[in-house]
């Protein structure tokens, strides 16, 4: 995607050079993302903005890419009108190459008991903003949010909650490298980071919030896993009994209950 992902992290507190990564040129179409979901002729240009309105959707990966394509247009944005009001069922991206620039925006995304961004093969641009990520935590090994062989991660003011799922605490974060990310104002409660952070990752957690992660103590942070203005509260009696902390996707989208 013309980006070296295998280029050395940035140091110290320079991250100009990481928010180059998500420059945007003018945007391009908004289209309707409920329409776009069902069907129809229309495929995705580099740009485009799927606009998604409150309530449940599903979007299968298969028609993100059209029929003509292994992978996604650069620049595409997926946006919702809350994070409490849209819920997209957007499970398993499983894309084998790599993609450029990926924003979603105002939304839960619900990874559907698997992982979310699963493409081992292929590196990742990806923004988040306000955006809530769950049923990640199944207990299987796909069961990880974010799953690259390379990737570049921007996420604000977002959260990634375990429970939602069919094994409570049985998801990770994040696993393959390199791994370039920054976490601004995020919740993160209930999940195993899953892995050690390898040489070229660059991780830093500004302002975050930790619960339920005991793997994040077991472990001294190196060099490469920064944690700055962060709180944590972290009891370790849900690895006793992990269903107390069960949580129900209804109590969130109401839609889902009655189904």
């Amino acid at each position: 995607i013309g980006i070296d992902l295998y280029a050395p992290p940035p140091a110290g507190e320079d991250w100009e050079a990481f928010e180059r990564f998500f420059a945007r040129a003018s945007p391009a179409s908004v289209i309707d993302g409920a329409e776009f979901a069902l069907g129809g002729e229309t495929e995705l240009e580099p740009g485009m903005t799927l606009a998604f309105g409150p309530g449940v959707f599903t979007l299968d990966e298969r028609r993100l890419r059209g029929p003509n394509r292994s992978t996604l247009p650069a620049g595409i944005t997926i946006s919702g009108a809350g994070k409490d009001a849209t819920l997209l069922r957007l499970g398993d991206i499983g894309i084998r190459e790599s993609v450029e620039r990926l924003t979603f925006r105002d939304l839960t995304l619900d990874a559907q008991n698997n992982g979310l961004f699963d493409m081992r093969s292929g590196s990742l641009v990806l923004d988040l903003e306000r955006v809530r990520i769950v049923r990640f935590d199944a207990g299987h090994g796909g069961c990880t949010v974010f799953s690259t062989k390379g990737s570049v991660i921007r996420a604000r003011s977002c959260d990634f909650v375990g429970g939602y799922g069919r094994t409570p605490g049985a998801g990770g974060l994040y696993r393959g490298s390199p791994f370039l990310a920054r976490f601004e104002d995020c919740r993160f409660e209930l999940i195993h980071r899953r892995s050690i952070p390898q040489p070229g990752d660059r991780i830093e957690f500004v302002r975050c919030s930790f619960k339920l992660m005991p793997d994040l103590h077991q472990l001294s942070p190196p060099a490469d896993l920064v944690f700055l203005g962060c709180a944590f509260e972290d009891p370790l009696e849900w690895v006793v009994d992990p269903e107390l902390y069960r949580k129900d996707l209804g109590d969130l989208f109401w839609q889902v209950r009655e189904e």
